[in-house]
């Protein structure tokens, strides 16, 4: 790499010192306890959960049987953390569910998916089988050890207990059309049995503590599932405005109930846009629809800052390629800093990202350019630098809990407006937000149709956000 061409991102937690009164009272929280922290982006949540998670790590070092988890929501931010944080033990959610499940049960948790669906489990299903796991517990004294699992299954008095326990635990292993699975009921009841007469603990979570980032969109059921293993230390950081998932999600109120929360802790100031990025807030603050989460306060005006800007293209009079062209030069400019470019779906996401790459190939240039999509690109994750600049595009939904030094929202043409429009409003309402100092929305103005623009999804007003369509 040239030595006039230095993109190193410079990027740490703040110092205690500059923390408001606000994160103070949160930093200084006991580790011990059920705490629900919300806030808007930018104030400062993924910080001091970042923080208690560093606190927990030096803990751990000092004490072997405490266990801790800096859980997440998707692949992109676990793959952050990681980058910059090395020290915090960081998981993605949902893959260390399934194999604190098989630890519990013997068995992965696909039996309970919707055929086709690996990411849509049967919650209901697996909350019955913790109950399950209690009542043949209570009922220790009466299992012989060994158990005769043969005897068991043929005696046709069905009219025990035990039995009735085990006729609960088929039903909750049948599939989706309510056909038994009879052999995977089997395998799990003899693993709950055999953990029982074996003396294994049924709280394997009461030495953990559980720091949960982005924990709205993280099911009910879930927490529960947690509080069912023993856990009673589970700090949540959670925005209801950012809730993208419109399914197994979880509404703060209810979360607070499920937890034993005895009041949530509010974060309003907005740290990430308080420099240069007043028009940034200015515009995420147009698609606030939720109240569960406070409003972020908007951050000091200064003169010198540029506004939010829509910009249309096409093909005669302002080409898709210039429209790159752009977004390079002035990446160029300043190449420590990391450009977010998000797309509406996959197609778009390869428009942007090869035609990228083939003018940073002709011109030789040293930018680290990157992309992602969901699983299909898992081999091209370790590409992906959030510690340099340089540009990254991603879809939309992946952008969640990340932070770039400016964004690109590409051909917003393409976003589908939901019929619940609340749901496009927090889609918008993520994407915007993750820009620390500038935000462009770019349109394909050869499409008659742009569905945010027609639904009034997004601001008219020019003095939040300006226009500059194709002359």
């Amino acid at each position: 790499m040239s030595a006039d061409f230095d993109n190193t991102r410079a990027f740490e937690l703040p110092n205690i010192n500059d923390y408001s009164d606000e994160q103070l009272e949160i930093e200084y929280l006991p580790l011990i306890g059920n705490y629900l922290i919300a806030g808007g982006p930018g104030t400062g949540k993924s910080v001091l959960a970042l923080s208690r998670s560093r606190l927990l790590a030096k803990k751990q070092e000092r004490d072997s049987k405490l266990d801790y988890k800096f859980v997440v929501h998707n692949k992109m931010l676990n793959h952050s953390s990681k980058q910059l944080y090395e020290e915090v033990n960081n998981v993605t959610w949902l893959s260390w569910f399934w194999k604190l499940f098989k630890r519990e049960f013997g068995m992965y948790p696909n039996h309970y998916c919707k055929h086709g669906d690996n990411y849509t489990l049967h919650w209901d299903n697996i909350s019955k089988l913790l109950d399950c796991r209690r009542r043949i517990k209570n009922l220790e004294d009466s299992l012989n050890n060994p158990f005769d699992f043969d005897s068991f299954y043929a005696q046709s008095d069905s009219s025990s207990e035990l039995h009735q326990t085990y006729n609960n635990l088929l039903l909750s292993t049948s599939g989706l059309l309510g056909e038994p699975q009879i052999a995977y009921a089997k395998h799990i009841f003899k693993y709950i049995v055999l953990s029982v007469v074996n003396k294994n603990s049924m709280l394997s979570l009461e030495n953990s503590y559980l720091v949960i980032d982005e924990g709205q969109d993280m099911p009910q059921k879930f927490y529960e599932f947690l509080l069912g293993l023993g856990c009673l230390n589970i700090f949540i950081a959670a925005d209801q405005n950012q809730q993208i998932t419109p399914e197994n999600n979880s509404d703060i109120h209810e979360l607070m109930d499920v937890i034993d929360v005895i009041e949530p802790k509010e974060l309003t100031e907005n740290f990430r846009q308080a420099h240069s990025g007043y028009y940034v807030a200015l515009l995420a603050e147009q698609f606030y629809c939720d109240a569960a989460t406070p409003k972020s306060k908007l951050p000091r005006k200064p003169e010198s800052i540029e506004m939010s800007l829509l910009i249309d293209y096409d093909q005669q009079r302002r080409p898709f390629n210039k429209i790159c062209q752009m977004i390079l030069n002035n990446y160029l400019l300043m190449p420590s800093k990391l450009i977010g470019i998000f797309t509406p779906n996959d197609d778009i996401r390869l428009k942007y990202y090869n035609e990228l790459k083939i003018m940073i190939d002709n011109e030789k240039n040293e930018i680290i350019l990157s992309t992602y999509f969901h699983q299909k690109d898992k081999k091209n994750m370790e590409d992906i630098r959030f510690d340099k600049g340089g540009i990254m595009v991603i879809n939309g939904q992946s952008c969640k809990g990340l932070e770039f030094d400016r964004v690109y929202i590409a051909d917003i043409n393409k976003f589908t407006v939901e019929e619940n429009s609340d749901i496009t409003k927090k889609l918008f309402y993520v994407m915007t937000s993750r820009a620390r100092e500038k935000l462009i929305l770019i349109r394909d103005a050869s499409d008659p149709i742009c569905p945010v623009i027609d639904n009034e999804i997004l601001p008219t007003n020019e003095n939040i956000l300006m226009r500059n369509s194709i002359p």
